[in-house]
């Protein structure tokens, strides 16, 4: 390791700390959880220092986070699973209910419903663009994909969206309803 090495990674520490921690506390059932996924992320990332696209470190810290978390999710279903099938003990998955974690609007609420109805790549790429403000190939950088691929899957998830609001009965549905996911942690882009 060389001490230029250590000393970009600091930065890089320094720089997407924060936006990593919001991401995972938004996903994980507590903060605890979140600062453990951060952490693994970092460790996953001095690891692959030298694969890290230029320019490109938060969507792609995104990406390796959002895979953490998923392999955590994989790891509670296997557990609860083996649980249940040796008739002791049996976990829930953790599923966070947004609307209960603090005291949103109704539009809010009914985005948040219907968020709640989708596919879980559809919520990612809502998620990704409106909470954490990723377009065009930053977007796809966390998606993995190429620039033009994660816009047409954002547009897609939005019709989704709209779709599912249409059928619980919205008033919100011929509303842009991305500012309203955006004010969930109160910091409109």
């Amino acid at each position: 390791m060389t001490e230029v090495d250590r000393t970009a990674f600091e930065d890089l520490y320094r720089d997407h700390y924060w936006s990593l921690l919001r991401f995972a506390v938004r996903r994980t059932p507590d903060q605890e959880r979140a600062r453990d996924v951060v952490a693994e992320t970092f460790t996953i990332a001095w690891r692959r220092r030298g694969t890290l696209p230029p320019g490109r470190a938060l969507p792609w810290l995104y990406k390796v986070a959002g895979n953490v978390i998923a392999n955590d999710r994989r790891r509670d279903e296997h557990a609860a699973e083996a649980y249940r099938t040796l008739g002791g003990y049996s976990m829930t998955a953790h599923q966070t209910d947004l609307a209960e974690q603090a005291e949103w609007s109704s539009v809010l609420d009914e985005v948040l419903q219907a968020l709640h109805t989708l596919s879980e790549p559809d919520r990612q790429v809502l998620m990704l663009h409106a909470w954490e403000g990723l377009n065009g190939k930053d977007l796809g950088t966390a998606l993995d994909c190429s620039a033009a691929t994660a816009s047409v899957r954002l547009h897609r998830a939005r019709r989704r969206l709209d779709s599912a609001l249409t059928a619980r009965g919205s008033r919100t549905a011929r509303r842009p309803v991305l500012p309203a996911l955006r004010s969930v942690q109160g910091d409109e882009r």
